[in-house]
């Protein structure tokens, strides 16, 4: 019974982070803009932020308008959906919110790509999107690894 419990609760450690992964600090909205509105539609009509004004706007200007410093995770994520909306105003296109932070990191995925190579990537595109992705990335780091271990 001691023995087990060990792997127990290291099992129940793994399985919650496949089952509960972390979440994004990325700002929410629920519309989905039409282009044509797009310039002119406010984020917050509490605080009257245009899409075009957020995209332009610094961290600090954030942190006074939330009234609280931001932590790393929060500037980063900040920062990625300011690219973004960039990205979607140079096209023309509708910018939505909750698609954006649609991306999570999966330590199986991860795992998987690391330890098994190709084969991980391929076995990981059974758990989704965002398992294949966090594969490739486990592949990559497997493969720079190799790569100072043969050169060196």
């Amino acid at each position: 019974m001691k023995q087990t419990l060990p792997w127990l609760t290291a099992t129940f450690l793994l399985v919650s982070l496949f089952i509960f992964p972390p979440s994004g600090w990325a700002v929410h909205s629920k519309k989905l803009v039409p282009p044509a509105e797009l310039e002119h539609y406010a984020i917050n009509p509490a605080t009257n932020i245009t899409v075009a004004e957020y995209s332009q706007m610094r961290i600090k200007d954030l942190q006074e308008l939330s009234g609280h410093k931001l932590k790393w995770q929060e500037k980063v994520s900040f920062k990625l959906t300011q690219r973004a909306i960039k990205k979607k105003l140079r096209r023309g296109e509708a910018f939505d919110f909750d698609a954006s932070s649609s991306y999570r990191f999966n330590i199986g995925g991860f795992l998987l790509g690391f330890f098994l190579g190709v084969v991980g990537v391929l076995l990981s595109l059974l758990f989704g999107r965002n398992a294949f992705r966090s594969s490739l990335i486990g592949l990559l780091c497997w493969v720079i690894i190799l790569l100072i271990v043969f050169l060196v």
